[in-house]
């Protein structure tokens, strides 16, 4: 009777930490978050899956295909999750999981506390209310950028190339009209690392010297006019006479067909 007794209040016991585990809430910079699938509590410890991870710190996960493994990445920290040799490369050095590494068919549980941590997070446990709280770093590696949208192409180009050098960059462009990239400094307050504009005179207009000491002009657009023999008064135009030709009422270059 007693053994069964005994059997009976450990079934119960370890019902319970599983019941638990499913009743853990989290917050990530205090903002209520449910992570999926749930989180393993095991031995005190609680696991997982590493997508908590990236949405709680804002980061990617970079798979390596080849030998399995998972790098985070955040500001100058990183973690390296080998699941196949349960371990960790933490900025290098070789480190033990807590607890074991579990996967699955589709996720891989990492301890929460080890790794965050290691990532410069902070973790904090609300026992009153069974919540575990998750608080990400600032980033130190981000480079916001105003700019207006007719340099949309060479922006992207520029920060394809800056990744290649400085892969752990993140940079934020925002495209908008000239006028509203220096607004958005001078008048809503806001702040960028850089503010590329299309017309140089909104520097002068709305940001220096508050707001900006210098700017420069590092490049330029042309705009071509140019016709065909189809174009409206194609016939009169001369080297000459093109200004005219233009000012005139209904004068644009214009296609007939």
């Amino acid at each position: 009777m007693k053994r069964l007794l005994f059997f009976i209040l450990l079934v119960g016991f370890l019902c319970g930490g599983k019941a638990m585990a499913a009743d853990l809430s989290f917050k990530c910079d205090g903002q209520l978050y449910t992570p999926y699938p749930n989180a393993i509590l095991k031995d005190g410890v609680t696991l997982v899956p590493v997508s908590v991870i990236t949405d709680c710190l804002d980061i990617d996960a970079k798979a390596n295909s080849k030998d399995g493994t998972i790098t985070l990445t955040k500001n100058d920290s990183e973690v390296l999750v080998d699941a196949a040799k349960n371990q960790f490369i933490i900025n290098n050095q070789v480190a033990a999981p807590v607890k074991a590494i579990i996967t699955n068919e589709e996720h891989i549980y990492v301890p929460l506390r080890q790794v965050a941590e290691a990532l410069g997070a902070q973790i904090t446990w609300d026992g009153a209310n069974y919540c575990v709280g998750i608080s990400a770093p600032v980033d130190k590696n981000v480079l916001t950028i105003f700019h207006a949208g007719s340099l949309k192409a060479p922006m992207a180009e520029l920060k394809a190339r800056f990744i290649k050098s400085h892969p752990r960059a993140r940079i934020y462009l925002e495209p908008s009209g000239s006028l509203d990239c220096a607004r958005k400094v001078s008048e809503q307050g806001r702040l960028a690392d850089v503010v590329a504009s299309a017309d140089y005179a909104v520097f002068d207009q709305l940001m220096v010297p508050k707001y900006t000491e210098w700017y420069a002009m590092f490049a330029r657009n042309e705009m071509v006019l140019c016709y065909t023999d189809k174009s409206k008064f194609a016939e009169e135009i001369k080297a000459e006479n093109w200004p005219e030709i233009l000012a005139r009422s209904g004068g644009l270059f214009s296609y007939q067909p």
